[in-house]
């Protein structure tokens, strides 16, 4: 069986860098720094699940949210939020833009990694074709000019 394949967007990479390894030993893993990258990843790699930060630098986490909803084949990807927007009125205005959980920073990784089990076991749909996770790393190294010394 196949790992279930997670998509994290935040633009601050000491929390990528953290969402990777706290995710990484059950599910396949990739990350984004920005909401054009992630939604470019969200549609050539089919997430089963996406964790969005929501202030990023060029599409917010509500304008990536809103753009998946939009595409058959994204559209039942469960998101959760993870933010520093904690105010009620904000948590109620993530969920209706279309996240399924709205998580507040700093968070406690138990409670996420719960949240990611309960929505992969009951929420996510099976993509039939999709790139395997070594194409998705090939595909990110090949764009790095990577030069060795």
């Amino acid at each position: 069986m196949t790992k279930k394949r997670v998509l994290i967007v935040d633009d601050n990479p000491d929390i990528l860098r953290m969402l990777e390894l706290i995710l990484s030993d059950k599910y396949e893993v990739m990350s984004a720094p920005d909401g054009m990258a992630g939604l470019e990843k969200a549609f050539k790699y089919q997430p089963d699940l996406a964790i969005l930060d929501i202030m990023m630098p060029k599409m917010s986490g509500y304008q990536m949210v809103e753009s998946m909803k939009k595409h058959q084949q994204m559209k039942t990807i469960p998101v959760i939020f993870l933010s520093a927007k904690g105010a009620p009125v904000e948590k109620e205005f993530g969920l209706k833009k279309g996240a399924t959980i709205y998580m507040t920073k700093p968070f406690d990784p138990t409670e996420l990694l719960q949240n990611v089990d309960i929505l992969l076991k009951f929420g996510a749909t099976e993509h039939k074709e999709r790139p395997e996770l070594d194409k998705v790393v090939s595909d990110e190294t090949a764009k790095k000019d990577v030069k060795w010394k």
